[in-house]
């Protein structure tokens, strides 16, 4: 999906992404002039409308240690700290089973039932596996760019968005009980 504007597009249509995309002009002039890529036009969106949605369940339902109460609180609490593992340790502790099951709690809920057409459920398999599949050593050596966005940042990016679309779909708080201490 990373060079494919047309299925990133659809992907994104299909979490409610309702804007017109607007062509990027060829050669501006100025500032003024400048059109986004349709990729960034649709993660503008994406970090508009998804984020907060995450920043909110976590701040309203996520406890100051442990798991939540509230399975949507969990989710977010899940993507967040993925997304802290990835900046902060390069995924090193994939693996060990804790961040693991997180990627599959995140899969399992998302995935049940029928919240998804059939190109979010794909994408979000894929990115499943590319995310219990980091490996340490190339995200660290990929990190030499800062600009440079790898496979499993989009990946979790992704799943964030998934997560917030599938909560925003459940708004109605939904009792949790983790199997295991996560």
């Amino acid at each position: 999906m990373s060079d494919d504007d047309s299925l990133y597009l659809k992907w994104a249509r299909d979490l409610g992404f309702d804007q017109e995309i607007q062509l990027p002009a060829g050669d501006t002039d100025g500032e003024e002039d400048y059109v986004p890529s349709v990729r960034e036009q649709i993660d503008e969106w994406l970090d508009d409308t998804h984020s907060p949605v995450i920043d909110a369940l976590w701040k309203e339902h996520v406890p100051e240690s442990g798991s939540s109460a509230i399975l949507q609180g969990e989710l977010a609490r899940c993507v967040i700290r993925l997304n802290g593992e990835y900046w902060k340790n390069g995924m090193m502790n994939m693996g060990d089973g804790y961040y693991d099951r997180m990627v599959d709690l995140i899969r399992e809920t998302v995935l049940e039932g029928d919240a998804f057409t059939a190109v979010v459920r794909d994408v979000m398999e894929a990115d499943c596996l590319v995310v219990k599949g980091a490996d340490y050593a190339k995200i660290v050596g990929s990190l030499n760019s800062i600009f440079a966005q790898t496979d499993v940042e989009a990946s979790l990016n992704r799943l964030g968005a998934v997560v917030a679309a599938w909560c925003v779909a459940h708004p109605v708080p939904i009792d949790f009980k983790p199997e295991t201490n996560q």
